[in-house]
């Protein structure tokens, strides 16, 4: 045992000093490549991150609805084929409308489920976190290789020499991961900007296409094969309600069915046949007017949805406008305080004042709507 023991160290000791013995080339490349693998692993790991794959279901389903703004019996499959595009978190919002239908879309894919949460652990904060390790692991090792390298091949040279030799695959591999993090950070924050507006689009055309969408949709639309086998809670759910609504349709039905019994009017020298003939006339009459009612009223509120939808648009944009000139505003008294030239100070007193005039004119035009 104590022999075995022994023949493993000497091996240990021998690789060690083989290491020690590899040129600074070779360190160089080693740890170079390593580092660039990291860095493709993390590229093609952030093409299925989650922020991409949204925006581009998002972005298709964005431009579908541009040309079919509402979604009826005629493109109720295609749609639905481009919802099951969306990633697991929004979609399964996206069912649990379907399930419920209490109010809109929005109300169950909100930006604090749907985008803020996944932000805060993006997979891409969590590759840069990764690859600033890895950087920091693999630029620690290549000193210290590079350092045991220089000593035992350059014995001649002094310590500042050998130091500088030994920083030169470290400063290499660190230079790609700084410049490989900046890149992520750059891309979070965009992704970041893209997302949220996207999001908001996506979320307002969806709000104003299911106006129309039938109230009852089969569950093979709704989820994919992979869910339908796996009897996910959300698809059980559906089909236990549907199930419940089904039995209470049944059962109103028997209680409002209506038994008719026959009479007989030629005791009351009235004509069954014309009676029968004139009840039938004002039934078509009163279900057409019925018709035509509900329809005014569908009518009636979609324009009033419609004019809901124009009112938030247009107290979003005054609000950013106005969050504008109080920047600039603020902006405007900054330079009129930092100045002594009186020629400067009347050029932004009439900006501020020209700013005051369109601040005015905005809550204005709210106060009217």
């Amino acid at each position: 045992m104590i022999s075995m023991l022994g023949g493993v160290l000497e091996s240990i000791q021998e690789f060690l000093v083989n290491i020690t013995q590899v040129s600074p080339d070779i360190l160089l490349y080693l740890f170079g490549g390593l580092e660039l693998l990291f860095i493709l692993s993390s590229v093609v790991r952030l093409i299925w991150c989650y922020e991409d794959r949204s925006m581009r279901a998002m972005k298709r389903i964005n431009k579908y609805l541009k040309t079919n703004s509402k979604v009826n019996d005629d493109n109720l499959i295609e749609f639905h084929k481009k919802m099951k595009k969306l990633p697991r978190r929004i979609r399964d919002r996206w069912q649990l409308f379907m399930l419920e239908r209490e109010g809109s879309p929005s109300r169950y894919m909100t930006i604090e489920y749907c985008v803020k949460r996944p932000l805060y652990n993006s997979a891409i904060l969590m590759n840069q976190k990764q690859i600033a390790y890895a950087t920091i692991i693999l630029a620690v090792l290549g000193f210290l290789m590079g350092l045991s390298n220089m000593t035992a091949v350059g014995m001649g040279n002094s310590v500042a020499v050998v130091l500088l030799q030994s920083f030169i695959v470290p400063a290499i591999v660190a230079v790609l991961g700084s410049l490989y993090i900046m890149i992520l950070h750059l891309r979070y924050t965009n992704v970041n900007h893209d997302f949220y507006d996207m999001f908001t689009t996506f979320v307002r055309n969806i709000d104003k296409a299911t106006n129309t969408m039938p109230d009852y949709v089969d569950y093979e639309l709704l989820f994919t094969k992979k869910e339908i086998e796996r009897g996910i809670p959300v698809l059980r759910e559906y089909l236990e309600k549907r199930a419940m609504e089904e039995q209470r349709l049944l059962e109103k039905a028997k209680r409002e069915e209506v038994n008719h019994s026959p009479y007989d009017f030629s005791s009351l020298g009235v004509n069954g046949a014309q009676l029968i003939e004139r009840a039938v006339n004002e039934s078509e009459k009163f279900l057409i007017n019925k018709i035509q009612t509900q329809n005014e009223i569908t009518e009636l509120e979609k324009q009033l949805h419609k004019s809901d939808v124009n009112m938030e648009e247009i107290e979003r944009d005054a609000n950013r406008k106005l969050q504008a000139i109080k920047e600039n505003l603020e902006r405007l008294d900054k330079a009129m305080s930092e100045t002594t030239n009186r020629v400067e100070i009347n050029y932004n007193r009439r900006q501020a004042e020209a700013e005051m005039d369109k601040k005015l004119l905005l809550e204005k035009t709210l106060k009217q709507c």
